[in-house]
């Protein structure tokens, strides 16, 4: 009878202690390194752009452009820009880091979206405090990518790829870099003067969200009521474009030429989603890519960059309008995307805040390049696309038949096509 007394108080003690170690998680603040918190998480593309209300307000009506040929180049603008400004979720990264320590990233997920606007996933993380980043349609970016998300919260970008050299200069002059801010936009540099750094059209609509991540179970998030609790187990995460796209659509007339080069530039290089800013680090030129039109000697090109900045200096931010409600009930424009015509797109802000720079090489004895920037007033921000319709006359200059650019010329602009800068 005493040996078998002593078993049972050796059984019971044992089934106490693993009791114990059950409830540990919700019982003991301090000793949660084991323990696990689940979370119902829904990721939405939230797409909110103007990209319906400017093709119709270029071409939509307009006597320089017939309407079938108005409605070819409106199609493929679409087509070309399809994978920016849609909504088909491909690559979904999910990255976390610590609030409690110098924000250095924990955990990380990967998911494929699967086409769809919508993504569910079941998460399990270490009961603690964390900052959230998700990240959608990256991988396929092709300019940008994942810049230290690897090593904290502060440094996490997604940012451009300039591994091209350093402009070469003599030893008079001095390069200043006074765009976009001033308006003699060239006035400092050579007529000859190309950075020789450029990056090529970004492919994708990039989509980014952030939000603290606290578990229900930890600290002080102990003192919310039941309902609080719940919800904080289960949350929907909007993800907002962080980039944009600028085009230029081009009538030939009779001018005789051999090519035609074309490349925007004053865009940011880096974007952080912990503060959902833009960084303007340097100015690449970004090459158009030529848009495909059948039948038509026009021609269009585009370039898909990261925002330019805002007149008064602030950095604009990835979430543009947010606010605006979702609408619901339209099953041809589901609720992750608005087309918007509001007049806040397009206030001119009297400043040159970007620019397009397009290269015309003439049939002439000399073969020379004819140069026109086309300075740009209005901000470009995330979701939005601006085009631009004009016609090449004679000599190679691009004429506009919108008067709200202002626009500088060279003609002859070096001997030879030489113009070849380095895409990074």
């Amino acid at each position: 009878m005493k040996r078998n007394w002593k078993r049972n108080a050796l059984i019971v003690c044992c089934l106490s202690a693993l009791a114990l170690n059950q409830t540990a998680c919700s019982v003991i603040d301090e000793d949660t390194d084991d323990c696990r918190a689940e979370y119902d998480a829904t990721y939405e593309l939230h797409l909110i752009t103007n990209e319906e209300h400017e093709i119709n307000r270029v071409l939509g009506d307009g006597s320089e452009v017939a309407m079938p040929l108005r409605n070819e180049i409106a199609d493929a603008l679409r087509e070309h820009l399809k994978d920016v400004f849609g909504y088909k979720g491909r690559d979904l990264d999910l990255s976390f880091y610590d609030l409690n320590g110098f924000l250095a990233r924990t955990h990380q997920e990967e998911h494929n979206m699967e086409g769809q606007p919508v993504k569910h996933v079941y998460l399990s993380l270490p009961v603690g405090e964390y900052r959230h980043v998700a990240a959608a349609n990256i991988k396929d970016n092709g300019e940008a990518s994942f810049y230290r998300y690897d090593q904290n919260w502060h440094e996490a970008a997604l940012k451009l790829s300039l591994d091209g050299p350093a402009p070469l200069f003599d030893g008079s002059f001095t390069p200043s870099f006074g765009f976009p801010w001033q308006e003699g936009i060239d006035r400092d540099l050579p007529s000859d003067y190309i950075p020789a750094t450029s990056v090529g059209s970004m492919r994708t609509g990039m989509f980014t969200g952030r939000r603290d991540l606290i578990s229900p179970s930890y600290g002080s998030y102990k003192e919310y009521n039941e309902l609080k609790v719940r919800n904080e187990y289960t949350f929907t995460q909007p993800l907002y474009i962080a980039n944009s796209a600028a085009a230029i659509i081009l009538d030939p007339r009779s001018a005789k030429f051999s090519d035609v080069q074309v490349f925007t530039t004053g865009f940011a290089t880096r974007f952080t989603p912990a503060d959902s800013v833009y960084h303007f680090d340097e100015l690449p030129l970004v090459k158009a890519e030529t848009v495909k039109l059948n039948n038509t000697p026009w021609m269009c090109f585009c370039t898909v960059n990261f925002p330019s900045r805002e007149a008064n200096r602030q950095q604009s931010m990835a979430p543009t309008r947010a606010d605006v409600r979702m609408g619901l009930d339209n099953s041809d424009n589901p609720p992750y995307r608005i087309d918007t015509d509001e007049p806040f797109l397009y206030e001119d802000c009297g400043k040159n805040i970007w620019r397009y720079e397009v290269y015309v090489k003439l049939k002439d004895a000399k073969e020379s390049v004819t140069r026109t920037v086309l300075n740009i007033r209005h901000p470009l921000r995330a979701g939005q696309l601006k085009i631009i319709k004009a016609y090449i006359d004679d000599q190679g200059v691009i004429r506009l038949y919108d008067t709200e650019l202002g626009v500088a010329v060279d003609l002859q602009w070096q001997t030879g096509w030489i113009f070849n800068p380095v895409i990074g």
